[in-house]
Formats: C-alpha cells, sequence, structure tokens
C-alpha cells in the first residue's frame, strides 16, 4: 500500500536550523499506560474511523457515526502529544510526544487495546509517517546542520538519520526511493540510506510527489542568467530568461519524461489524483486571492474549479472528487467539493487555529500521506471553532450540514484498507 513520505515544518523556525546533535540508536520499550479496550473500530469495508489531536495533550479516536470516542493516550504519563498518524492498515495510530521526564519520543498503539510502544528520539519529531507499509516509522526534527529526516525501525527500535537539509520535504512510494527536496535547490532520491542528487529543485515548490506508477511529478524552474559585460569582463548587467515553471513527470534517475504543464513564476503546491491522470494546482498564498485549477495529465486541459480564495485541496481516495477549502472575508472558511459533472458548496466555519498555523501552510506535504476523506469518498473531516472551543466533523461531500462527533484541533479520516501491497495507494 502507498504511504507518502513527508518532511515538513510545523515549527517554522525548525524548517531552518537545526540544535541537537545526530540522532543515537532509540530502543522502543512498552511504556506503561492504562490498558483501554477499543470502543472505536475501523472496519476496512465500512466507513473506518477519525484520529484527532486535542489541545497537544490528547490524542483521540472518534467514530464518525457519532458514538463514543476513545482517548488513546489516556494516563501514560506524557506532557505532550501531537502529530497523529494513522498506519496503512488503520488499525495503528502513532504521535509524537514528550515523557514527564522531558524525553522526546516517538509512539505507536494498535487500537485492539494493547500497550503504547514508545521509542526516544533525541529530538522531538514535528513530523512522522508510516513506511514501508507500517514496518518503519520516519520522522522529521532538529540535528546539527539543519531539519533531520530519521527513520525507526519499529522492530528493534533503532533510530538512523538518512538526510539533513533546511528546508526539507519528502515523498515516496513502497518499493522505490524516497524523494526529497531540500533547501530549495537540489532533488535526491534516498536509496539504502544514501542520498543522491537527481535534479535541481526550485523555491517554488514545496514538497515533490511520486506518481503510483514510480515517476516524480515536481515543478523545475527553467530560468537561465544573463550577463552582459564589457571589454574588461566587468559585469553591468544581470538578467533571467524565462519567465514560467514547468510542471513535470520524471524517472527515478531525474531524467524528464513529460512535461505536464506551464505556469506562471509563483509559489506553487499541487496534488496528484489517485488515479494518476489528473492534478490539482493552486498558489501557496493563505489571503486567498488565489484560484484552483485541475489539469488532465492525458490531453493537457486545464479547469478552473475555484476562482477565488482556494487555499488547500485534495483529492477524494477514488479520484472522483476534488475538495477545495476556500477562505472568505473575515476568515471564515468552507469546502468546495468539485467532479466533472457538478460543484456542490457546504457550509461557513472557522477554522481551528493548530489548522490554520500548523497545517495549512503545509497542506500539499500533508495529503501526501494522510487524507481528510472517508474510505467511501462520501464525506471528509475537519476541525472547527465553535463557541471557542475545537470541535471536529464530518463534512458530507454534498455540502449538506457538518455534524459534530467530538473535540479536536485538527482531525484525519483513516485511509483506505484491505488493498494488495503491490497496489500504489495514496489518500
Amino acid at each position: 500500500m502507498r504511504r507518502a513520505l513527508l518532511a515538513i515544518a510545523v515549527v517554522v523556525g525548525a524548517c531552518t536550523a537545526g540544535s541537537s546533535s545526530e540522532p543515537a540508536p532509540a530502543t522502543a520499550t512498552t511504556h506503561p499506560t492504562t490498558t483501554v479496550p477499543t470502543v472505536v473500530e475501523v472496519d476496512p469495508d465500512g466507513p473506518g474511523a477519525i484520529v484527532a489531536v486535542d489541545g497537544e495533550v490528547e490524542i483521540v479516536v472518534l467514530d464518525p457515526a457519532g458514538g463514543p470516542g476513545e482517548v488513546i493516550n489516556a494516563d501514560d504519563g506524557t506532557s505532550l502529544a501531537r502529530q497523529p498518524l494513522w498506519s496503512p492498515d488503520g488499525t495503528e495510530v502513532a504521535w509524537s510526544a514528550v515523557e514527564a521526564d522531558g524525553t522526546p519520543s516517538i509512539r505507536w498503539r494498535a487500537l485492539d487495546g494493547a500497550s503504547a510502544v514508545s521509542a526516544s528520539t533525541p529530538s522531538l519529531a514535528f513530523y512522522l509517517a508510516f513506511l514501508d507499509g507500517g514496518d518503519r516509522l520516519a520522522w522529521l526534527g532538529n540535528a546539527a546542520g539543519g531539519v533531520g529526516l530519521s527513520v525507526i525501525d519499529r522492530e528493534r527500535g533503532e533510530t538512523e538519520l538518512l538526510d539533513v537539509d533546511a528546508p526539507h520535504y519528502l515523498d515516496g512510494i513502497d518499493g522505490g526511493p524516497l524523494v526529497t527536496h531540500g533547501g530549495g535547490e537540489e532533488l535526491r532520491t534516498i536509496r539504502d540510506g544514501r542520498p543522491e542528487r537527481i535534479a535541481a529543485g526550485t523555491p517554488a515548490m514545496q514538497a515533490p510527489e511520486v506518481a503510483p506508477d514510480g515517476s516524480i511529478v515536481v515543478l523545475v524552474d527553467d530560468r537561465d542568467e544573463l550577463t552582459i559585460a564589457d571589454g574588461d569582463h566587468r559585469t553591468v548587467l544581470v538578467g533571467e530568461i524565462g519567465a514560467e515553471l514547468r510542471l513535470v513527470r520524471l524517472d527515478p534517475s531525474g531524467a524528464e519524461l513529460a512535461e505536464l504543464a506551464r505556469l506562471p513564476r509563483e509559489a506553487l503546491a499541487f496534488d496528484l489524483a489517485p488515479t494518476g491522470d489528473r492534478v490539482a494546482l493552486w498558489r501557496r498564498d493563505l489571503r486567498g486571492t488565489t484560484a484552483v485549477e485541475v489539469v488532465d495529465l492525458g490531453d493537457g486541459r486545464r479547469e478552473v474549479v475555484v476562482a477565488d480564495g482556494g487555499v488547500a485541496a485534495a483529492w477524494s481516495p477514488d479520484g472522483a472528487r476534488l475538495a477545495v477549502l476556500v477562505i472568505e472575508d473575515g476568515g471564515t472558511a468552507r469546502w468546495t467539493f468539485w467532479d466533472d459533472a457538478e460543484v456542490a458548496t457546504g457550509p461557513a466555519f472557522r477554522p481551528t487555529v493548530a489548522f490554520v498555523r500548523d497545517y495549512l501552510p503545509f497542506w500539499d506535504q500533508y495529503v501526501r500521506a494522510s487524507t481528510p476523506w472517508s474510505p467511501d469518498s462520501s464525506a471528509l473531516t475537519h476541525a472547527e471553532e465553535r463557541d471557542g472551543i475545537g470541535v471536529v466533523v464530518v463534512q458530507p461531500a454534498d455540502g449538506a450540514a457538518s455534524t459534530v462527533i467530538g473535540d479536536g484541533d485538527m482531525s484525519w479520516w483513516s485511509p483506505v484498507t484491505g488493498r494488495s501491497p503491490s497496489s500504489p495507494v495514496r489518500p
């Protein structure tokens, strides 16, 4: 099952500088926790479940139908919990934590009543992702020289540092290399723990994306410097040739396979449909002055889905619908749901501070590995403020009224499960 690896900076300062030493091996231990029989079962053929973080203290698994939920880190003695993530099969949740003694760690817990397992880390993980069908956990945190990408072998509980850069963004596919974008300058692949440069990057892009066929979708900047010098070889003018970015498909060696679109030179984000035939494009501008387009990768046809105010987009697991988050005057938001036949608009809401601060600026990174969509592509989840409290809601994709199912500041739906590991899937 395809699981994408992200490397983002939830804490903006951590993007550009590291303050800790290189990770040392960390031992996985069963941390004393209160074992609570699960009350939320994730049915691979049903509606799944929703995980939320509440106040950076509780990790909560919620029933999308509104039944009782479960705080899966209840009474575990940690002082901080954040960045919850579903395992590829939807049976476990992992999160970043700080133990009672101040030691940073990464925890994971199966939703069958088992206790949580904890692996100490040399710095606080501000992003993590499952790899290799769940055998390993990748995490991002401060390291000497910038932002370090490390992985934990869950069986051995050992941490290995793979690469350091600032900023640092990644994506990957099971059975293929990790693809990294480091420092806004270089695209690399990581095989067997060794980074290798494959192409130039661009500050206009955050995360590359690995397509279901293993090719790499990226933005490239073909800008060339033009220098005019006098007879003494003194530079009198430096200019630039080229006024566009190109969205292209590369093979794992960095060779260009196809040009997908030509775009204005702006800071852009994109999300490839799970079916691999369309891509959503938007400008990374939270001021709400940007359109969202869909590009058909077969014939190059471009269609404007939202003309103004679109700040994030996410394809449904079946690839049939695109959800676009639109910010309106006054700071309210609403979802627009687009497919080839119609457009539906959900009710207005006010996003939580955590949603806007920690997730929206890096939305194209998050949807590489997590999804707000239900497994059956009929609804999505988000967190909003109601009466000053963060709540988790289920929003039907037909635009009907949303339903509150519990408290929380950010939420993700469990992934589509029950597929062969050889069938790449990204929610």
